[in-house]
C-alpha cells in the first residue's frame, strides 16, 4: 500500500538542491481589481512599501497546457487580467525542447511581476522537465515534492510554504491528478495525509473528476470547495469551446475564511482549460 514519500531520485533536477524560488526579472504594472470590495490598493496585496497589507486573497488555478496553444503571453495576459495574489498551475515545462526550451514557470514570473517556484512532475527523454508551478505575490518560505501514486504518468504534490506576514504561514498545494479513476482516489488519500493536518491551506488543483467522484468527495470532506461556497451556475472548465465538466478547483483548509467570490475566467484562447479564480478573506 502507498503510504506517500518525499522525492529523493537523483535523476530528477529539483532533488539535487533545494526549489529555486525566482524573483521576477521585470514587473508588469498590474492594476487591482477595484470591483472586489471597492478597496482596490487593500486587495493588492502590499502597501507600497512592500508590507502585507491584503485583507483578502485572490486566488487562481490554471492548467496552461505548457502554452501549447497561444503561447505564455496569452497566459500572463489571462493571469494580469485577473490580479490574483497566488496562482496555482499545471502542465508546465521547463527547458523542454517540444516548447522552445524555455523555463516558463520563470518566464511567467517575469511577465506577470511574480515570484515563480517549479516542481518537476517527470523528466524528458529529450531533455527537460514538466510539472506544475506557483506563481505568489508573497515571499515564498520553502517547497517539498510529493510523489502520488500513479498509473502511467508521474503525478506529484508540491507544497509550498507562503508568507503571508509575520508569523503567518500558508501551505498551498498544487497539483495535476491521474486519467485513472482508481489511482485519483489514492492520490486524494495521500494529499488528505499530507495537508489534512493543516488548517491554514490552499490546494489548486487540476484533478481531472468531476464533484460527485470519490477522489473529490474525499479532498471535499476536509477542504472546502471555494465553488460550492461562492460560485454560480456549473463551474464548468473543459473543454473550452463547449465546457462541460469542472475538474478544476480551489480547495480551501479549516482555517481559510469562507470564499467570497469564485468565477470561471471566460478564457478560451490561451489553453485548454478555463482558469478559476475565487477571493477568500485573508487568513
Amino acid at each position: 500500500m502507498f503510504t506517500g514519500c518525499e522525492d529523493t531520485s537523483r535523476t530528477d533536477v529539483d532533488a539535487l538542491a533545494p526549489a529555486v524560488f525566482v524573483p521576477p526579472v521585470a514587473t508588469v504594472g498590474i492594476a487591482p481589481d477595484a470591483e472586489v470590495d471597492g478597496d482596490a490598493g487593500a486587495d493588492a496585496g502590499f502597501l507600497p512599501d512592500g508590507a502585507p497589507a491584503a485583507r483578502s486573497l485572490r486566488l487562481m488555478t490554471y492548467n496552461v497546457k505548457h502554452g501549447e496553444r497561444a503561447g505564455l503571453e496569452a497566459i500572463a495576459d489571462t493571469i494580469n487580467r485577473n490580479f490574483p495574489d497566488l496562482v496555482g498551475l499545471q502542465e508546465v515545462d521547463v527547458e523542454a525542447g517540444r516548447s522552445g526550451s524555455v523555463d516558463q514557470a520563470h518566464r511567467l514570473g517575469q511577465l506577470t511581476g511574480m515570484t515563480s517556484l517549479f516542481r518537476t512532475a517527470f523528466s524528458f527523454a529529450d531533455g527537460g522537465s514538466y510539472g506544475v508551478a506557483l506563481l505568489s505575490r508573497y515571499p515564498i518560505l520553502t517547497s517539498e515534492r510529493i510523489l502520488l501514486p500513479s498509473s502511467g504518468e508521474q503525478r506529484v504534490l508540491a507544497t509550498v510554504d507562503v508568507a503571508l506576514e509575520k508569523g503567518k504561514i500558508l501551505k498551498v498545494g498544487i497539483t495535476h491528478l491521474d486519467l485513472v479513476a482508481a489511482s485519483r482516489a489514492q492520490q486524494a488519500t495521500e494529499i488528505k495525509r499530507v495537508l489534512s493536518g493543516v488548517p491554514r491551506a490552499i490546494l489548486f488543483g487540476d484533478l481531472n473528476a468531476t464533484p460527485d467522484e470519490g477522489a473529490i468527495v474525499e479532498l471535499a470532506g476536509f477542504m472546502q470547495d471555494a465553488w460550492t461556497q461562492a460560485g454560480a451556475g456549473s463551474g464548468f472548465t473543459i473543454p473550452v469551446d463547449a465546457p462541460n465538466r469542472r475538474i478544476d478547483y480551489i480547495f480551501l483548509g479549516s482555517g481559510i475564511g469562507k470564499a467570497t467570490s469564485a468565477a470561471v475566467v471566460d478564457e478560451r484562447l490561451a489553453s485548454d482549460h478555463l482558469p478559476v479564480v475565487a477571493q477568500v478573506p485573508l487568513p
